[in-house]
């Protein structure tokens, strides 16, 4: 899950760079929570994630990165994404 701001104009002016993977108390822009389902459902608990594009595609806007992090039974997990927002 990706913390957006709710206005796409802000969305789209938000500096690229790295932000937090496992946010530990109130989520700010940008800020990605990473879970995963298998026979559990596991959180992470630290990592980072770095946004390389924030761009408009029509009426949405597109945040693209990668992300790492370590889940909660110690597993290292590591990929990138493309969301839109619109």
């Amino acid at each position: 899950m990706l913390t957006a701001y709710s206005d796409l104009s802000w969305l789209i002016s938000s500096p690229l760079g790295e932000y937090s993977s496992c946010p530990n108390g109130e989520p700010q822009n940008l800020d990605f929570e990473i879970s995963v389902r298998d026979y559990n459902c596991l959180f992470c608990k630290s990592g980072t994630h770095t946004v390389a594009a924030v761009k408009r595609s029509g009426n949405e806007v597109v945040v693209e990165g990668e992300f790492y992090g370590m889940l909660e039974d110690n597993r290292d997990i590591s990929s990138r994404y493309r969301l839109a927002f619109g």
